[in-house]
C-alpha cells in the first residue's frame, strides 16, 4: 500500500508525471512564490513554511533539487533528538552568501547551526572533492560517505547504520546521487545505482524508526521545451524513479508508526 503524500508544487514539474497518480496526494502550490529557485529570502521561507501547515504526510516530494532548502521546514517540526541522512552529490553544506538567505547549498548549514535535536548529519553518496566545502567547525557533527568510498563498502548499509548516534532519523533524497543511466537532473550526477539506494532504504528502516522521508531532484525542463520528446523520456524515467522511492517509503514510514 502506497503511503499518502505532500507535493511541493513549485514549478509543476510534477505534472508530467505519474507515479502520483492513485495516491492520496496534498498538493501545496508555491507557483506563485518568485525568486525562490536555489536562492531563498528567509521572509519568503516563512510563507512556504506557513502553507506547508497543510503537509500533515511523513512522505513528501520537493521537486527540482532548487528547492531542496524546503526540508528545513520539516526538520523544525521533529521534537526528539535524530539524525539527518541525507542521500546528495552535494554537501548542501556551504555558508549561505547573506544572512538574509538560505539556498538549496546552505540549508544543512542552517540545519546544523539552528536545529539543537539534531544530533549528527549522514551524507552518502557526495563527491569526494566537495568535502571540502564542508567547514572545519562542522566536522564533528557530519559523517560522508563519499562517492567513492561507499563504492568500495560492502557493507555500506551497515556502516551508514553504525555511524547513526540516535534511534529516529529523516531521510531526504536528492536523486542526483543517482547515476545518469537511472535518472536525469539538471544538477551533475552521482554513481548510485536505484538498486543500491532502496537496498540502504529498506535496511535502515529495519533499524531505525524514519521520522520522514523527502525527495527531490526533478528534471525541469526549459518552458518552450516541456513537450520536446527528450523533455518527455527525462519525465518517464524520474517518475518510474518516484514510483519505486514511494513504495519504499511507505514500507518504512509504516514500521516506524
Amino acid at each position: 500500500m502506497e503511503p499518502s503524500i505532500n507535493i511541493l508544487n513549485f514549478d509543476n514539474v510534477y505534472l508530467g508525471q505519474t507515479f502520483h497518480r492513485g495516491v492520496k496526494a496534498t498538493w501545496i502550490d508555491f507557483t506563485d512564490l518568485k525568486n525562490v529557485s536555489r536562492l531563498c529570502e528567509l521572509s519568503t521561507l516563512k510563507t512556504i513554511g506557513v502553507r506547508l501547515r497543510k503537509a500533515h504526510h511523513l512522505v513528501s516530494f520537493v521537486g527540482n533539487g532548487n528547492y531542496h532548502y524546503a526540508t528545513l521546514l520539516f526538520l523544525r517540526r521533529l521534537q526528539v533528538p535524530f539524525t539527518l541522512v541525507l542521500f546528495d552529490h552535494h554537501t548542501d553544506l556551504i555558508i549561505s552568501p547573506s544572512e538574509s538567505l538560505i539556498s538549496c547549498g546552505s540549508w544543512v548549514t542552517k540545519a546544523i547551526q539552528s536545529l539543537p535535536l539534531l544530533r549528527k548529519v549522514i551524507l552518502v553518496g557526495t563527491a569526494d572533492e566537495l568535502v571540502k566545502e564542508i567547514p572545519p567547525f562542522f566536522r564533528n557533527k557530519v559523517t560522508v560517505f563519499t562517492q567513492e568510498r561507499a563504492r568500495r563498502l560492502p557493507w555500506l548499509k551497515h556502516s551508514i547504520s553504525a555511524s547513526i548516534p540516535t534511534q529516529a532519523i529523516y531521510i531526504s533524497i536528492d536523486k542526483d546521487v543517482l547515476s545518469e543511466s537511472e535518472v536525469v537532473t539538471n544538477w551533475d550526477q552521482g554513481q548510485m545505482t536505484l538498486t543500491q539506494l532502496l537496498e540502504i532504504l529498506n535496511y535502515l528502516g529495519r533499524a531505525k524508526d524514519v521520522l520522514g522521508i523527502d525527495v527531490c531532484g526533478e528534471y525541469a525542463a526549459d518552458p518552450l521545451m516541456t513537450l520536446s520528446p527528450a523533455a518527455l523520456r527525462s519525465a518517464d524515467k524520474n517518475s518510474r524513479v518516484n514510483k519505486a522511492l514511494l513504495h519504499t517509503a511507505g514500507k518504512i514510514t509504516a514500521q516506524a508508526s
